[in-house]
């Protein structure tokens, strides 16, 4: 690429106007043809080892010197390289994107949302990032078809849009569902949609090896499971929630999550218990399913939206854990300066436990996977998950001085969940749910106390984990 070539596509594509400020449309061109005189080299002798590292920091920096004296930017060095080295190309080692020491500054600009002091969404250019919504699934096919469905009729621009479903080993015919969905996508001139195989067969496993298999265009990775369903508008008012709360937040914005809801259509009896325990202060336990009402700043995002370079820059998900890998994933990102976020404007239907068995062994998991994230992350700790264990033992200790005082604590909790039962009622207008809500309260409070202690005292994965 000549000088001439470059300058022009400067000329044509940068005019950026900041207050009263404009960019000069020709400051590029002395790095562009720096950039282009040793794009030879790069792409011929420096494309791998260590060789070629060391080049792209040299490189990268002196388009950061460049830059930084052009626009006299506030720009961190390390950041700005590790963004560059991120970008279409440049991780393959292809040299093609050092050509554009424009690009390099947008794609930067992007990341970071510093470019003559101003926001992506202050340039007068829509934000529409490359988006890749990643699902691991193990028999799913009576969902995977409907959350595809959901996702094949996204608002979003479908050219910026790839779905990857990772299967670990479906024997129901999970496979069969994805490829019809794969051909209905390509009729309505969908998303593409990719199946592959994950042999780890677990969440974490499929979720990293779908950071491998991405393309180097993605700069978002949207979260979901295949029983799960999204309007239409899901991505969209992501995309916008994201560009507004990089406006007011100082910190690197990480994770974007969403509000759970019931799936759609009338629920069976013990699914209609289940949910209505879960939208308790007394089942939902301030996580997943909590239902807050204003987009802000949270421990524990669920359905995350996620920046891609944040995801690789902490690693990916912990193939140590079986459930809560989000809680481990979220507490690393904070743990690294990240801000997360949630908004009640983006929902996700989710299909809950229609027995009361399964429903028990997702208490014992997830107290089982509680434990084991506030080994490794003890700010992850809340008092409230361990009451049941302190309301057991005051009861024990005051038989133990036999004292009536004991039933006390036991009235105290039937009475507490007999009055949220009846709430229930009146809110849901379902009578069974008088009898329901305390026996599915009782039951995830037992069953995840109960984990709690086997996590502590039983090493690898909870006998519940499938």
């Amino acid at each position: 690429m000549s000088a001439h070539c470059v300058q022009g596509r400067v000329e044509d594509t940068l005019r950026v106007e900041h207050g009263e400020k404009v960019a000069e449309r020709h400051m590029f061109c002395f790095p562009h043809m720096i950039a282009c005189s040793t794009e030879f080299w790069f792409h011929h002798f420096a494309r791998k080892g260590e060789l070629w590292e060391q080049s792209m920091d040299c490189i990268c920096h002196f388009i950061w010197i460049i830059g930084a004296l052009e626009h006299r930017l506030n720009v961190d060095r390390d950041a700005f390289i590790h963004a560059v080295k991120l970008d279409e190309g440049l991780v393959h080692g292809d040299g093609q994107g050092l050509v554009a020491h424009e690009h390099a500054f947008r794609r930067y600009v992007e990341r970071r949302g510093e470019y003559l002091g101003a926001k992506p969404s202050s340039m007068g250019a829509a934000f529409n990032p490359m988006i890749a919504t990643v699902l691991p699934v193990l028999n799913e096919a009576s969902h995977i078809g409907a959350c595809l469905d959901s996702l094949i009729q996204q608002t979003y621009l479908s050219s910026n849009h790839v779905i990857l479903v990772l299967d670990g080993g479906s024997t129901d015919g999970t496979a069969n569902e994805v490829e019809a969905a794969i051909l209905r996508s390509a009729h309505a001139d969908g998303p593409k949609i990719e199946l592959h195989s994950n042999p780890g067969r677990f969440v974490a496993e499929g979720r990293n090896l779908a950071l491998k298999l991405l393309p180097a265009s993605v700069t978002h990775v949207l979260e979901l499971i295949g029983h799960s369903t999204v309007k239409p508008d899901h991505i969209a008012v992501l995309v916008e929630e994201w560009d507004r709360i990089s406006e007011i937040e100082s910190r690197p914005l990480a994770a974007l999550g969403c509000r759970v809801t019931s799936r759609e259509g009338e629920l069976e009896a013990v699914e209609a218990w289940i949910e209505a325990t879960l939208a308790s202060p007394l089942g939902s336990g301030g996580g997943q399913f909590e239902a807050f009402k204003k987009a802000s700043p949270c421990k524990i995002p669920a359905f995350v939206l996620h920046a891609r370079d944040a995801l690789v820059a902490v690693g990916g998900w912990d193939e140590s854990f079986i459930s809560s890998q989000d809680s481990d994933l979220s507490m690393r990102l904070a743990a690294e300066g990240y801000a997360l976020w949630r908004t009640p404007r983006a929902t996700v239907r989710m299909s809950k436990r229609t027995g009361l068995k399964r429903w028990w062994k997702m208490g014992h998991r997830y107290g089982f996977w509680r434990t084991k994230t506030v080994l490794r992350h003890p700010k992850r700790m809340s008092l409230r998950e361990y009451l049941p264990w302190f309301g057991l033992l005051l009861t024990l200790a005051l038989f133990a001085l036999e004292t009536n005082l004991w039933v006390v604590p036991i009235g105290a909790y039937g009475g507490a969940l007999t009055l949220e039962a009846a709430r229930m009622v009146l809110r849901f207008k379902r009578p069974s749910l008088l009898f329901g809500v305390p026996l599915c309260i009782f039951i995830l409070h037992t069953s995840f106390s109960i984990g709690l202690v086997d996590g502590l005292v039983r090493r690898g994965r909870a006998a519940t984990d499938r």
